[in-house]
């Protein structure tokens, strides 16, 4: 089974599993601040949202400190 990390999310909270708040994801820039908003308050990581291997070393991981940042 290959699940992005938000569906793996999705089915451990159909399952009553706790899953780390987040904002979900976005389709375009114009979403990201009820993203945000959804996530409480930063630092926050913004994920490419890709299939398991390799995300982290192409870069797809930045660390955001701040909403001008994100």
């Amino acid at each position: 089974m290959k699940l992005s990390e938000i569906q793996a999310k999705k089915v451990l909270a159909n399952f009553q599993i706790p899953v780390p708040k987040n904002g979900g994801s976005v389709s375009h820039v114009k979403e990201l601040p009820a993203a945000i908003k959804r996530a409480g308050p930063g630092p926050w990581l913004i994920k490419a949202q890709v299939l398991p291997g390799g995300r982290g070393n192409a870069g797809g991981i930045q660390l955001a400190k701040n909403y001008k940042h994100a």
